[in-house]
């Protein structure tokens, strides 16, 4: 038997059938980039506003008390008056205890970025306990330490968290810092003894982190690691590596324990870009 041709559409011409043509090769192709767009957001797990600090209109909550002396971090008000200024927590863990707590505010107002370096020692209240910052982490993790900090009157916007191996293979993939040495000093590190002199040193990220843990104490020592986080953001967190988008981000991302996603990065590349490019002073607060 002869198949029949069966032809159910009524007659379409060249022109007919070009106009369809046409918006469905649209369609294809949308189609194929918004799959693309989410394979890569799924890759990448990004997340930016954590780390930029800056928020959505949807996440923008009360405005931070007025400034008032800042340098004491046991003040109920948050030390920064700008609205628009957002705090970003920065940490860093060795076998799941934490190195550093770095507190950092974005300021576009007043264009200046300020690091408040917390010491491990600092004690906070969780359901009417007195704990200190590493023991609140140790056994109730970042999120417990966001809300301690948060009934002081320091609201954590956002959080960054590295293993001391990520953050220095961050830094090895970025590159060394600058960092200004107070005064000559010589300390030790298990076997190893590091001897610095005082003025302007060029740190690798082994170096730098052994710094910023061991190379002093007290008040001296959340100085001086403040200001090596301050020189870490002040080389790094540049408008151009802004604008090479993905592949910085995807970088930082990667290595780090955060809530910063890529409809943050997506959503306010331009305003931070912006930011860096007005050359925001940068300040530390022991």
């Amino acid at each position: 038997m002869k198949d029949k041709n069966i032809n159910f559409n009524k007659k379409t011409g060249p022109r007919k059938r070009a106009k369809l043509f046409l918006p469905l090769v649209i369609c294809a192709v949308l189609l194929m980039g918004a799959v693309s767009f989410l394979i890569i957001m799924i890759k990448n797990d990004f997340d930016f506003s954590k780390f930029t600090g800056i928020r959505s209109a949807e996440e923008e909550t009360t405005a931070a008390p007025e400034e008032t002396s800042a340098e004491d971090l046991s003040e109920t008000a948050a030390p920064f008056s700008d609205a628009d200024a957002v705090q970003v927590l920065f940490y860093c863990t060795d076998d799941g205890a934490p190195s550093f707590f770095e507190l950092v505010v974005f300021s576009e107002k007043e264009n200046v970025i300020r690091v408040k370096p917390l010491a491990l020692d600092f004690t906070c209240v969780r359901e009417e306990r007195e704990y200190t910052l590493s023991a609140l982490f140790g056994q109730f993790g970042v999120s417990a330490v966001r809300d301690a900090l948060a009934q002081k009157g320091y609201p954590v916007h956002r959080a960054v968290g590295f293993s001391e191996t990520n953050f220095k293979r961050l830094l090895s993939m970025l590159g060394d810092v600058e960092v200004d040495v107070p005064h000559d000093t010589v300390f030790h590190v298990d076997a190893i003894t590091y001897t610095l002199s005082a003025g302007v040193q060029s740190m690798k990220p082994d170096l730098l982190l052994q710094y910023m843990k061991h190379a002093f104490s007290g008040d001296e020592k959340l100085k001086a690691e403040g200001s090596a986080f301050a020189e870490i953001l002040r080389t790094h967190l540049t408008a151009e590596n802004v604008d090479r988008g993905e592949e910085f981000f995807a970088s930082l991302i990667n290595l780090a324990d955060t809530d910063v996603t890529m409809f943050d990065y997506a959503g306010n590349k331009d305003r931070l870009t912006a930011f860096l490019s007005a050359s925001p002073a940068f300040t530390v607060i022991s």
